[in-house]
C-alpha cells in the first residue's frame, strides 16, 4: 500500500517567484526576510540563510555588491598585479 500511496502524490510544486517570496507569510512570521541598506536599491529584501547550527541561525551582513565591487581583490587574490588589473580594466574586460 506504502508503494501506491506515493506513487499517487505528486512531490512537486510551483516555482515561485521572488515577489512570491517576498510576501511570503511563513518566511515573514520565521523572520527569514532580512531588509539590507544598499545605495542603488532603495528597500531590498532579501531571504535570509536559513541555516542553524547550536541552535543559532546563521545572518547575512550585508547585502549583495555592486557589479566590480569586489573585482580587484579577488582578482589580487588570484595572482593579480596592480598593473595587470588596470590594464583588464582599461581594455574594458573588468569594471
Amino acid at each position: 500500500m506504502g508503494g501506491k500511496a506515493v506513487r499517487e502524490v505528486d512531490p512537486c510544486s510551483r516555482i515561485r517567484s521572488v515577489a512570491d517570496l517576498v510576501d511570503d507569510e511563513q518566511l515573514s512570521s520565521l523572520g527569514l526576510m532580512t531588509q539590507f541598506g544598499h545605495p542603488r536599491i532603495p528597500d531590498l529584501r532579501l531571504v535570509d540563510l536559513p541555516v542553524a547550527v547550536d541552535g543559532r541561525r546563521a545572518v547575512q551582513r550585508r547585502g549583495p555588491p555592486d557589479l566590480g565591487q569586489d573585482t580587484e581583490a579577488v582578482l589580487s587574490e588570484l595572482g593579480y598585479t596592480s598593473r595587470q588589473v588596470r590594464r583588464l580594466r582599461r581594455s574594458g574586460v573588468i569594471r
